[in-house]
C-alpha cells in the first residue's frame, strides 16, 4: 500500500510540475513593456514580468522531487 502511495505521489508531483512550468511558458511569452508589466484587458489582471520567476523554480524543484521519489520507490519495490 505504501508503494502505491508513492507511486500515485510522484505522478501527482510530476502532472503539477507540468501544469506550472505550462503556466510559466505563458507568462514568460506575454507582450510586456519596458516597465515589465502586461496588463490583460479582458481579465483585467496586471502580469509582471519578475513574477513567472517562481512558477519556473517550483516547478523543477517539484520535477526533481518526484524523480528523486520515483527512484526510492524502484529500490523499494527490489526489496
Amino acid at each position: 500500500m505504501f508503494k502505491l502511495l508513492i507511486k500515485l505521489f510522484c505522478v501527482f508531483l510530476f502532472i503539477i510540475s507540468g501544469i506550472l512550468f505550462f503556466f510559466y511558458l505563458e507568462t514568460y511569452n506575454l507582450p510586456y513593456n519596458s516597465e515589465g508589466n502586461y496588463f490583460d484587458e479582458e481579465s483585467t489582471v496586471v502580469y509582471h514580468e519578475q513574477a513567472v520567476i517562481p512558477y519556473l523554480v517550483i516547478s523543477i524543484f517539484l520535477f526533481i522531487l518526484s524523480i528523486v521519489l520515483f527512484i526510492f520507490q524502484s529500490k523499494l519495490d527490489k526489496k
